[in-house]
């Protein structure tokens, strides 16, 4: 089974949006102008609304956890439309994997890719092997490890890390 991967989901079209995703239009007008903003995974089309929403001037962070549903070889282009106003992209290795199959096994690379897509810091979570993260702007490469904890329940964690990365990096 070393190389499997599973079946896409290919009758299912990434490009409409869910019924039970946000819709950025439900988004109250004093929540609009927020200076950090992180967008966890939902369909397709609504994320990229969203990062639209919310993508503004340079005093404006957007991050975005995206949905493992379009990180997919065919997707790569489609990538884009979403990734553009992206700060930090923040996909899990699983993720990444996925989309890059069967053009690289490095995840070094494959960050370096997607930054050239708009993001300038990716942050592949790893689980409790840590995260890799790759600084766009000067090509530096950082593998930060996984804080030692007794785990209760994993629901949440990536999300929480996800909002816990996004805190710690502004200097406020």
């Amino acid at each position: 089974m070393l190389g499997y991967q599973s079946a896409d989901d290919s009758t299912k079209d990434v490009r409409e949006s869910d019924v039970t995703s946000p819709a950025a239009l439900d988004v109250p007008k004093d929540f609009r102008d927020v200076r950090h903003m992180h967008i966890c995974p939902f369909d397709f089309v609504s994320q990229s609304q969203m990062v639209n929403l919310f993508k503004g001037g340079s005093d404006q962070t957007v991050s975005l956890d995206p949905a493992p549903s379009y990180m997919k070889p065919r997707f790569w282009r489609d990538l884009r439309v979403v990734l553009q106003g992206v700060l930090v992209f923040q996909p899990a290795e699983e993720e990444m994997r996925s989309l890059f199959w069967g053009e690289t096994d490095d995840l070094w690379e494959m960050a370096h890719k997607v930054s050239e897509y708009g993001p300038q810091i990716i942050v592949i979570k790893r689980g409790a092997l840590g995260q890799l993260v790759y600084d766009a702007a000067g090509h530096h490469r950082y593998e930060v490890p996984a804080y030692q904890s007794r785990i209760a329940d994993p629901t949440g964690a990536g999300d929480a890390f996800c909002g816990g990365f996004l805190a710690g990096s502004k200097d406020e």
